[in-house]
C-alpha cells in the first residue's frame, strides 16, 4: 500500500522539474531576444556565456544531476632502444719511439754528442718525408753518475764513500708515420724502421699501428648503420603492439675503437757500416671500430 501511495508523488516531482526546466529555458530565450540585439558583439558573447552558467547553476541547485566531461592531453607514445654497428678498419698510422743516450767524462761532451746524433736522425727522417709536426722530442735528461767505493764497508754509522762519475745525456724522439698517396702504411713503417736501426739510437720501440682520428668517414657510416639497427629493433617491438615507428625524438651517440698494438724494440748502441741487419716485415693489422646510439622514436 505504501508503494502505491508514493507513486503519485514521484510523478508530481518529475512533472515539476520538467516544468521548471522549461520555464528557465523560456526565460533564457526571452532574455537573449530582448537584450542581445542592442549589445555590441563582444558583450553578446559575455551575456550568452553568463546565461548558460546561471542556467546550469540553477539546475544544480534544484537537484538535477549534471555530468561534466574532462579534457585530458595524453603524453605522446614513444619507445627508446639502443642500436649498434661495428666493423674492422685497416690501420692508417704507425708510431715509433727512439731514445739516444751517450756517456762522457764531462757534461758538455755528453750533451753535444747526444744532440748531434738526434739532429742527424731528425734530418734523415725529414729527408725521407716525415713532416716536422710528426716529430716530437721529449724526456731530455742530463745527469752525473754516482760511483761508490766498494772497499769501504757500508756498516755501522759510516756511509760508503761516494764519488762523482761520468756524465749521461739522453733524449727521446716520437715519430708518427702516415701514408703518402697510394703507398701502404706498412711500407712506410718498414722504411722508417730501417732508418732507426741504422742510426745510433740506443732504444727503439714500435711500430704501434692505429687509425687516423682525423678521418671521420668511417664514423659517419657506422652512425647510419647504428641508427638503422635501432629503428629495426623499435619496429619489431611496435609491430607486436600494433603500432608504427615514427620520427626520431632524441638521439645519444657513443664511439670507440680498439687498436691492436705491435711492438718491435731492438736494443743496442747503433751499427757499424760493415754490419747488416735483416729488414723486418711489418703487418699493420686492423682496428675494430664501433658505434652505439640510444634513440627515442615516436610511436603512431
Amino acid at each position: 500500500m505504501k508503494n502505491r501511495a508514493n507513486q503519485p508523488n514521484s510523478r508530481l516531482n518529475n512533472r515539476a522539474n520538467s516544468s521548471i526546466e522549461a520555464q528557465l529555458q523560456l526565460w533564457q530565450n526571452e532574455l537573449m531576444k530582448k537584450v542581445c540585439p542592442i549589445l555590441p558583439p563582444f558583450l553578446k558573447i559575455i551575456v550568452a556565456t553568463l546565461s548558460v552558467i546561471i542556467f546550469f547553476g540553477l539546475l544544480k541547485l534544484l537537484g538535477f544531476q549534471l555530468n561534466w566531461g574532462q579534457i585530458v592531453l595524453a603524453p605522446a607514445s614513444t619507445i627508446t632502444v639502443t642500436g649498434e654497428a661495428s666493423q674492422e678498419q685497416l690501420n692508417q698510422i704507425a708510431s715509433f719511439n727512439a731514445e739516444i743516450e751517450t756517456i762522457a767524462e764531462d757534461k758538455v761532451t755528453a750533451t753535444d754528442k747526444t744532440n748531434q746524433i738526434m739532429n742527424d736522425l731528425i734530418e734523415e727522417l725529414k729527408a725521407f718525408g716525415i713532416k716536422e709536426e710528426d716529430l716530437e722530442t721529449s724526456r731530455i735528461r742530463v745527469y752525473q753518475e754516482d760511483e761508490y767505493d766498494e772497499l769501504i764497508p757500508a756498516v755501522g754509522i759510516h756511509p760508503r764513500e761516494v764519488k762523482k762519475g761520468d756524465w749521461r745525456a739522453s733524449n727521446n724522439l716520437s715519430i708518427t708515420v702516415r701514408t703518402e698517396g697510394d703507398e701502404m702504411i706498412a711500407d712506410r713503417a718498414e722504411a722508417v724502421l730501417a732508418i732507426l736501426n741504422q742510426s745510433e739510437a740506443n732504444y727503439i720501440a714500435g711500430p704501434n699501428f692505429r687509425l687516423d682520428n682525423n678521418d671521420d668517414s668511417h664514423e659517419l657510416k657506422l652512425m647510419e648503420l647504428a641508427v638503422e639497427d635501432a629503428r629495426q629493433k623499435a619496429a619489431a617491438i611496435a609491430t607486436g603492439n600494433k603500432q608504427q615507428v615514427g620520427k626520431i625524438i632524441n638521439l645519444t651517440e657513443g664511439y670507440s675503437s680498439n687498436p691492436r698494438f705491435y711492438d718491435y724494440a731492438p736494443m743496442g748502441m747503433g751499427m757499424d757500416s760493415a754490419q747488416e741487419m735483416v729488414s723486418a716485415k711489418l703487418e699493420p693489422g686492423s682496428s675494430e671500430i664501433s658505434q652505439t646510439v640510444t634513440v627515442t622514436f615516436e610511436l603512431k
